[in-house]
């Protein structure tokens, strides 16, 4: 096992010489693993089969890149609590003027994602679906954008997520920290979640959770159900689950693969879940594509290990709390969004997506 910085300064290297490469951390471990990849399946369309690091986007129909298992060389660290890196907390990053990109947090912003939201609830009270998830991006101008330094401190900050940053120079560089699993897969068994509601943490004890986060979990739970319905074991009771500043209400489902049935196909039937698109899918997917006004690429699409090398086991995420980074222009893309029912307020959702944003940016403290 490698020393952490001695990873880092590896990574930095491929980084300069345009090397794809991926270096994650998952929940609660104390294991850094990185990808090197000397080759990369681009635009793959039917569901994954090959071992290897998947990194898929929203859109089914868009690219999915794979670093096949058997052309990568797999890399680990330990991770410690000391491992905190240098900033210099008189010198921020974040500039004093970021820039007021169409999405951004300005007025301008809160007025048009305010506007959005309110179309999309005008689109669902009239019949034609029972939720949808709308999001925006917000531009961030950087000083020193190091994008190291940033999966560092998101380590640090959120040790329950699945953190990484991943490169690739003809798709670009993404960073995040996650706090849904997609899929996890073991031999025949299979985990997955339902995760919808979000308030802002406050250190208070238990949540009460209001009528419209209670529906909404309970939509996206009732369509995994009705999609994986011939292969589950069990459905668990919601609770919440903390990512950083912000919590999330959560229920976990389990089930087995039926002998013969290709893994893949269980992928398939989950992306994108109603977490992220809305229900009916079809109609969500397209009132997002035609309506969002901006492409969100690899945002809540998914990414992770696909049947990696101990005894096939898959562990896939949902590419949520993440941003693009863009060094050479020193910027990144920060992308957050919320699911709306008929219930929802139009001006508490921006608020929520403040909140989502707020978080984000502790990467560049």
């Amino acid at each position: 096992m490698m020393d952490f910085d001695e990873l880092m300064e590896l990574l930095r290297q491929g980084f300069q010489n345009q090397s794809p490469f991926v270096v994650y951390h998952k929940p609660e471990t104390k294991e850094i693993r990185a990808w090197l990849a000397s080759e990369a399946r681009l635009g793959l369309n039917d569901p994954v089969s090959e071992p290897g690091f998947v990194f898929a986007p929203f859109d089914p129909g868009s690219q999915t890149v794979l670093f096949p298992r058997e052309s990568s060389e797999i890399l680990k660290a330990q991770w410690t609590a000391e491992d905190k890196g240098s900033t210099d907390p008189a010198e921020p990053p974040i500039a004093n003027h970021p820039l007021q990109a169409s999405g951004s947090s300005s007025d301008a912003g809160r007025s048009e994602h305010v506007g959005l939201v309110q179309e999309t609830i005008d689109f669902i009270r009239s019949g034609e679906a029972t939720k949808i998830v709308v999001s925006r991006r917000e531009e961030v101008e950087l000083s020193d954008l190091d994008p190291l330094r940033i999966f560092r401190t998101l380590v640090q900050k959120y040790p329950g997520a699945f953190v990484y940053l991943w490169y690739h120079p003809g798709v670009g560089m993404w960073a995040g920290a996650s706090p849904e699993v997609l899929l996890k897969m073991k031999n025949e068994f299979f985990q997955t979640m339902s995760l919808a509601g979000t308030r802002s943490y406050k250190g208070e004890g238990e949540i009460s959770w209001g009528a419209k986060e209670l529906e909404e979990q309970q939509l996206v739970t009732g369509l995994i159900q009705k999609e994986l319905k011939p292969y589950l074991t069990h459905v668990g009771r919601a609770y919440d689950q903390r990512a950083g500043q912000l919590v999330h209400l959560r229920t976990d489902i389990s089930g087995k693969i039926p002998a013969g049935f290709a893994p893949g196909r269980i992928i398939e039937r989950l992306h994108p879940t109603a977490a992220v698109c809305g229900i009916p899918r079809d109609k969500a997917m397209d009132f997002i594509l035609k309506k969002e006004g901006y492409p969100r690429e690899y945002y809540t699409g998914y990414l992770g290990e696909f049947l990696a090398p101990e005894d096939g086991e898959s562990n896939l995420f949902v590419n949520l709390r993440c941003m693009k980074l863009l060094p050479e222009q020193q910027k990144a893309w920060i992308y957050v969004g919320g699911g709306i029912t008929a219930a929802s307020d139009a001006a508490k959702e921006w608020e929520e997506t403040v909140a989502k944003s707020r978080t984000m940016k502790k990467a560049f403290s």
